[in-house]
Formats: structure tokens, C-alpha cells, sequence
């Protein structure tokens, strides 16, 4: 199952810094690039030899095949589409005041043995004068680029790649912000559909 939808995060700052990207696990840190241009986001790893899954967060069973990485020998690669950010659950988090945009997802790594490794990737960019877009590193401010949480529910037990949502369950669906920035963020959710394996779809919410 995958929920996509259009997310206005409404910010009471009017400015905000990168946060770094690293991968939160005991296991060793992925070496991996990502290249950005305006129509998409290239992330580039070296699978180590006792990774047996490498995908992107939620969409492990999900059948669209632009969402899969490609796999070459030790090198994976993926190539996500910035245009239509809900094909693969790109999230996009725009600054009205400045025109920064970050787009940004998660890499998830299955290990034979040990838990689970994930590791944020993301590109930000900037309009400038001459209606490019360019493509920076880091934006300096005082307020964090905010992460978008979501989730679903299915008998109070968190839903994740493993487990089967039972036909008949009342699912709950959870959105939110991580800690760094739910103090100075709010969010509010203007549409959105879920669908299974894309023969199916259902809009749940449409103009907030």
C-alpha cells in the first residue's frame, strides 16, 4: 500500500539550515553520492557484500519499476523523478519566503544479518535570477529543513514492509514532523490517495 498526497508544511520561520545526512545504524556507514538537476535526483551506492535488500522507504513491494534501483555488480543506482515527485514518495518541502526547494527520501539496506540501515538523501535547490535552477549543498538559517513522518497503523502495530495489512482492518493513518522541527513547523494535509499496486486507487482526502 502506498499513500501519496500533496503536504503544506506551514513555517513559522522564515528561514532554515540543511541538516546533515547520515545514516543512523551500528552497522558501517553506506558510501553513496547523489547528483541533482531539475528533473532528478541520482543516488548512487556501493551495496556492501551482506546486503541482501536495498530499496526505498515504504516501497519495497511496490511495483513501479522507476522506484527500483538498478543494480550493477556492487553498484546500485536510483533515479527518482522530480516532476512527479508522488511516483516514488519524493517528498518536496518549498520555502514561500526564499523559493528554496528540498526534495529529499530515505534508502533502506537489509543486512543478512543485524537490523535493518536507512540513510537520508536529498537535493535542494534555488531559483535565481535567470529562472534556472541551481543546485546547492546546504542553505545557511536559524530553523531545520523539516522531515515528514507518516505512517499507517493496523491494531495499534506499526505497518512496515513486512507486515500484511488483513482486508477488513481499520487502519490509522499518522503525520507528522520530526522533533527538530515540530516545534517551529505545522502541517496541514490538502489531498490525499491511496493505492496498492496501482490498479487500485482511492482518494481519502481532497481539498483538506
Amino acid at each position: 500500500m502506498k499513500a501519496c498526497g500533496f503536504v503544506t508544511l506551514l513555517a513559522f520561520s522564515s528561514t532554515w539550515m540543511g541538516s546533515a545526512v547520515q545514516a543512523q545504524t551500528i552497522h558501517k556507514d553506506p558510501k553513496f553520492k547523489v547528483s541533482c538537476t531539475p528533473r532528478e535526483m541520482k543516488v548512487e551506492l556501493v551495496k556492501p557484500a551482506d546486503v541482501t535488500h536495498v530499496y526505498l522507504e515504504h516501497l519495497k513491494q511496490y511495483p513501479e519499476k522507476s522506484c527500483k534501483p538498478v543494480i550493477e555488480g556492487d553498484k546500485v543506482t536510483f533515479s527518482l523523478d522530480l516532476k512527479d515527485i508522488f511516483k516514488c514518495m519524493v517528498t518536496k518541502v518549498v520555502n514561500r519566503a526564499s523559493g528554496l526547494r528540498v526534495y529529499y527520501h530515505r534508502v533502506v539496506l537489509e543486512h543478512s544479518e543485524g537490523p535493518k540501515q536507512s540513510f537520508f538523501v536529498k537535493c535542494s535547490s534555488a531559483f535565481n535570477s535567470t529562472g534556472e535552477i541551481e543546485i546547492t549543498g546546504e542553505v545557511t538559517g536559524r530553523a531545520p529543513i523539516p522531515e515528514l513522518i507518516s505512517g499507517v497503523r493496523q491494531n495499534n502495530v506499526l505497518i512496515d514492509d513486512e507486515l500484511t495489512v488483513k482486508p477488513g482492518t481499520p487502519l490509522e493513518m499518522e503525520i507528522g514532523l520530526d522533533r527538530a522541527s515540530s516545534d517551529i513547523y505545522g502541517v496541514s494535509v490538502s489531498y490525499m490517495e491511496v493505492t496498492d499496486t496501482k490498479s487500485k486507487a482511492e482518494s481519502l482526502i481532497f481539498n483538506g
